[in-house]
């Protein structure tokens, strides 16, 4: 017996997209832009205090650098997550880079 109040008594399908529509459509910005964060020091190698933390997609899968603005000298460049801010569940890989990762 089925009642108006029953969700499965006339399903609702979402409405098809139209031809050449994306699910995701493409960003409107030219330039895309990654969360970055002021450090304290100085480059080692020009000597500018214009330091910033980020993270990259690189060879080797994602970093966390220190890079100075000024001269684009690399301070420091750790692993990030193997996937970057996307954590999948029950997935994990137990060696990278000769180190065990969590």
């Amino acid at each position: 017996m089925t009642t108006d109040r029953d969700p499965w008594a006339q399903p609702r399908f979402p409405e098809p997209l139209a031809e050449g529509q994306h699910v995701h459509p493409r960003p409107q910005d030219s330039v895309l832009n990654t969360a970055r964060a002021n450090v304290a020091g100085s480059c080692p190698e020009c000597g500018v205090s214009q330091l910033e933390s980020y993270r990259v997609l690189s060879e080797g899968g994602w970093w966390n650098v220190v890079k100075c603005q000024s001269c684009l000298e690399s301070i420091s460049r750790e692993p990030a997550a193997l996937f970057g801010s996307y954590s999948p569940l029950g997935l994990c890989a137990p060696i990278r880079f000769g180190k065990a990762t969590v």
